[in-house]
């Protein structure tokens, strides 16, 4: 389950300005050579006269939509401005548009369009007749696509595409971006269960990032580097590397960044069974960030830290701040994802102190479902079937737990299917589990083998627990 909860991060180098205003109802663009027709819809305003808004704005405009977690709200944006570069012929400004369109899709677990839209970057790259103009580019790519490809399971081809990159960043003296392009490569060897090679890997990471200056970059990059060795195991050498990060990011002044790595110290610090270092971390960022998503994130933590240690009084008090906090929280993937932690902590409360007695008034079932409702539609509002699924299981979960078990295969088994759909293994062995336990409640003994069975088939694919740097990919607009 998601338990510790982790809103990814994207950051970006474009200057300030912003558009304001721009409506379209529904924008048709072709980009690249190939004819590939998208047609694409943004809930609430519309845009008009997108075409006449310079692409550069447009990409700005998708940018902040990034940020905010509303994805595909800036594809129709990105489609447009890479239609208007192509007929401007600017063929470096399409590459990193599409490249950025790309990244969208992972984001959106969209593999395929994905795939498409990075495959039309290096295509384009390949006709442009200045190649060293576009060496960092094209490396950017690389990182993209090496995440895509870890994403649905070909860890190999992630490894050999991360190389790659790694090999340009060199070339063209990116030390961060060659750190950054191995430590991606950690991440592939850890899923090829290659251990060993992936701690030699983030050790060589680890000393060229201390041998660069004190950057923003850096703190982030040593952030991603921390968060990487703590999915390995590497808990204490996690510590240090994140303590690093903040030394620099406090030094720096960057009360963003600050927060987010109090954050990741403290999920290290759980896992070093230290739960009350843990909850001043989570308490820090709480103070250090105007932030409300990261408030809500740290807060989200405390709860599940609460939940686990039985301090149920505290627990209850967060609640009510989280939500109050989730009033806050537009229709975007980190809000879809907060109403979906705080109904898994609630459920557990209710399975903890509740259980014998359904009529208490704190926490009713009705009051959960509304979270997961609203975290569904909205889910289903912004095209996102990985939260869709998170969002339809969970409530299978409750379902579940009030013994509806008709109602709990049934939101089961379509969160499976969807999950299935965009080869989700990391949450279909999730539902298959639970589909299993529904099934041996309610007779059905030879389905239900049948679901733990594949449950178990796909953890072991799954090898170990990935820590995504994709938290740190972020829009190219240089």
């Amino acid at each position: 389950m998601l338990k510790v909860f982790l809103i990814s991060s994207a950051f970006c180098l474009l200057p300030s300005a912003l558009i304001l205003g721009i409506q379209v109802k529904q924008v048709q663009a072709v980009y690249l050579n190939n004819n590939l027709v998208k047609k694409s819809k943004i809930n609430g305003d519309v845009l008009t006269q997108a075409l006449t808004i310079s692409a550069s704005n447009l990409e700005l405009q998708a940018q902040k939509l990034f940020e905010k977690g509303d994805f595909s709200a800036s594809i129709p944006l990105l489609e447009v401005a890479i239609n208007n570069y192509a007929t401007q012929g600017d063929n470096y400004s399409q590459i990193r548009a599409l490249r950025n369109l790309g990244l969208v899709y992972l984001k959106l677990g969209k593999w395929q369009d994905a795939e498409a839209a990075l495959n039309n970057c290096l295509n384009l790259i390949q006709q442009t007749s200045n190649l060293q103009k576009t060496e960092k580019i094209t490396a950017s790519v690389l990182e993209v696509k090496g995440q895509l490809k870890l994403s649905i399971g070909q860890a190999e081809v992630a490894l050999d595409t991360w190389k790659e990159a790694s090999q340009i960043y060199e070339k063209i003296d990116d030390y961060l971006g060659f750190t950054r392009s191995g430590i991606n490569q950690a991440q592939a060897l850890q899923a090829l269960g290659l251990y060993s090679q992936a701690f030699k890997q983030l050790t060589r990471a680890k000393q060229n990032l201390e041998e660069q200056p004190d950057t923003i970059i850096k703190a982030k990059a040593l952030q991603s580097l921390g968060d990487v060795l703590r999915g390995i195991g590497q808990l204490s050498e996690s510590q240090k590397v994140l303590e690093s990060s903040l030394v620099i990011a406090e030094n720096l002044q960057a009360t963003e960044e600050i927060a987010i790595i109090l954050i990741s110290l403290g999920n290290t610090a759980i896992l070093l069974d230290n739960p009350q270092a843990a909850n001043l971390f989570y308490q820090r960022a709480i103070q250090e960030s105007p932030i409300v998503e990261i408030k809500t994130q740290a807060m989200l933590n405390q709860l599940n830290l609460s939940v686990e240690q039985k301090q149920y009084l505290t627990a209850t008090e967060l609640v009510t701040n989280i939500d109050d906090l989730l009033n806050q929280l537009s229709a975007s993937q980190p809000g879809i994802y907060a109403r979906i932690n705080l109904a898994q902590n609630l459920i557990e409360l209710r399975k903890e102190v509740f259980a014998n007695d359904s009529n208490k008034p704190l926490y009713p079932p009705a009051k959960i479902a509304d979270y997961l409702v609203t975290a569904v539609q909205q889910a289903r509002s912004l095209e996102d079937a990985r939260a869709e699924s998170y969002g339809l299981g969970t409530l299978g979960t409750l379902y579940e737990h009030n013994q509806q078990w008709n109602e709990a295969r049934e939101l089961t088994e379509k969160a499976l299917i969807l999950a299935q759909s965009i080869n989700a293994a990391d949450i279909s062995y999730q539902w298959e589990w639970q589909l299993g336990r529904i099934l041996t409640v309610t007779g059905n003994t030879n389905e239900a083998i049948v679901a733990y069975s594949q449950s178990v088939k796909n953890l072991q694919a799954l090898r170990s627990d990935i820590v995504a740097i994709s938290s740190e990919l972020k829009f190219d607009f240089r």
